[in-house]
């Protein structure tokens, strides 16, 4: 729960720092803002477009609760939310509306690391900072302002390192992984497998699972 806390408000400090600077010298019509928050200058609200890859397990429900609560009116944000529904062509989609509505930054879970690109680069134009939240992108760092996560590949390393404490004889292994093409399947892949290396282990397949409970038991059901 702390480390839920603790992601929710570390992207919110750096949304409200990066928002803050996209808007300092902006005038702006009273008549047209929104009343109420305590963290936007002369009473304005922060519009932030959340772009979540979907509700596809208790854990990233959770990450949604959080965010929602970091990004409340009480702390001068107005929250435009989407999940995806794992969809990588809809989030994509979600952050081009964003764009379009003029938010003053746009947060992003990235289902997958590759394909961001183009919509990055409309965003950067259009001047609205983005920041990455849990996952990462495999698009140039100058596309967007920062990333608030985890190190996956040190996850990964971690697991293997376990594994060949714990399987000392030789081990015919299957791993269950999470979303194809994600930051944190690939990362931990490549540090659980740098971890087995040399070690009794031979990691005979992997699968994904989509982070999913009834994902997981087909795929291990299929082993």
């Amino acid at each position: 729960m702390r480390k839920r806390i603790m992601s929710g408000l570390a992207v919110l400090s750096v949304v409200a720092l990066a928002a803050t600077g996209c808007q300092s010298g902006g005038g702006g019509n009273d008549d047209d803002t929104n009343a109420g928050g305590g963290g936007g200058g002369g009473g304005d609200l922060i519009t932030v477009g959340f772009a979540q890859t979907g509700s596809e397990s208790g854990w990233r429900s959770a990450n949604t609760e959080s965010m929602k609560a970091a990004f409340s009116e009480d702390n001068g944000f107005e929250l435009i939310f989407n999940a995806a529904d794992n969809d990588p062509a809809a989030q994509i989609a979600a952050v081009r509306s964003f764009i379009n509505q003029g938010v003053d930054a746009i947060v992003i879970a990235p289902i997958v690391e590759d394909g961001w690109d183009d919509v990055l680069q409309e965003a950067k134009d259009a001047g609205i900072p983005v920041i990455l939240e849990d996952r990462t992108v495999t698009a140039s760092e100058d596309l967007y302002a920062t990333w608030v996560g985890l190190d996956f590949k040190l996850e990964g390393q971690l697991a293997g390192e376990w594994a060949a404490e714990n399987f000392t004889e030789p081990t015919r292994m299957v791993v269950l992984e999470g979303t194809t093409g994600s930051a944190p399947a690939n990362d931990r892949a490549e540090g659980f497998d740098a971890a087995i290396e040399g070690t009794p282990i031979e990691k005979i397949d992997s699968q994904s699972g989509d982070f999913t409970r009834d994902g997981g038991k087909t795929v291990m059901e299929g082993f």
